[in-house]
């Protein structure tokens, strides 16, 4: 389906008229022209269209795809999907379906999932200098970007476990007001990331202000019941409060739910975080 026509059935479908999507972006004439097929809008012009009908621009061309995923639809979709964290066998998938539609041809959107993908599995094997170095081209662009899309808002989530603590504590306080802004349907995704930054912010010995975002994080995971994030919040708060008894008791729960990559993550922050409190009482 071309552009204006799937912009057209869209409109039509939420029941907006033409001046009504036109918002100071062009004339109703013009988009009455693009809907007829007389006129091809610029980039930025669908961009901001297709943004004005409430969709991404992935969610717009599974619709003009007849309700078909693309081959690199289905990779962006891989990638929103994987699990908190992300398991290696997925990772392994996910930088085997970017190689193969790179093979026929160069796609930045792949590329960067690729390379993200690249450093997710060398951090569990390598210096973190290594997955820093792989991910450079990504970061860089995402610092040349100031309007990150949703798929940008995924990378700069599972950029959070590569970067320095202070670099991604930036980087989330700024991804969670987009989310907030533009895509506030996006529970899980905002529920990962303050997840995230609560990680952070124990990484540096912050407890206070990690226990106040996992505070809201356990409300998040309530409502979109998510109970596995719900016992790792609860978890992150007894390790931020000394008390690795109930810390484990939360992780065995988490094993016994068969959430044993978030149960391994509990067991490892437990270590280290009775590091640093071992140190701060010397």
């Amino acid at each position: 389906m071309e552009f204006g026509k799937t912009l057209k059935t869209i409109r039509l479908a939420k029941g907006l008229r033409q001046k009504e999507l036109n918002n100071a972006l062009m004339s109703r004439t013009s988009i009455s022209k693009i809907e007829n097929g007389n006129q091809t809008p610029s980039y930025a012009k669908a961009i901001a269209l297709i943004s004005e009908l409430g969709l991404s621009p992935n969610e717009f061309e599974y619709i003009r795809n007849n309700f078909h995923l693309t081959p690199k639809q289905e990779i962006i979709q891989s990638f929103i999907n994987l699990s908190y964290p992300a398991k290696n066998v997925d990772l392994v998938r996910l930088g085997h379906q970017c190689n193969q539609l790179l093979a026929k041809g160069a796609d930045p959107d792949v590329t960067s999932i690729l390379l993200v993908t690249k450093a997710l599995l060398a951090f569990r094997t390598s210096p973190l200098t290594q997955s820093q170095k792989t991910i450079t081209p990504v970061w860089q662009y995402l610092q040349k970007h100031e309007s990150w899309t949703l798929l940008d808002l995924y990378l700069v989530n599972q950029l959070l476990f590569l970067l320095a603590p202070e670099t991604a504590l930036m980087l989330v306080k700024v991804a969670l007001k987009i989310i907030t802004t533009k895509y506030p349907q996006r529970l899980l995704l905002k529920n990962e990331l303050l997840l995230n930054e609560a990680r952070l912010f124990m990484q540096q010995s912050q407890w206070d202000a990690a226990i106040s975002l996992l505070t809201t994080s356990m409300l998040l995971s309530k409502r979109i019941q998510r109970f596995d994030l719900l016992l790792l919040a609860k978890a992150r708060v007894a390790l931020c409060q000394g008390n690795t008894i109930q810390a484990e008791g939360k992780r065995q729960l988490l094993l016994a739910m068969g959430a044993s990559a978030l149960a391994e993550w509990v067991a490892h922050e437990s270590t280290v975080v009775r590091r640093q409190q071992n140190l701060t009482h010397i």
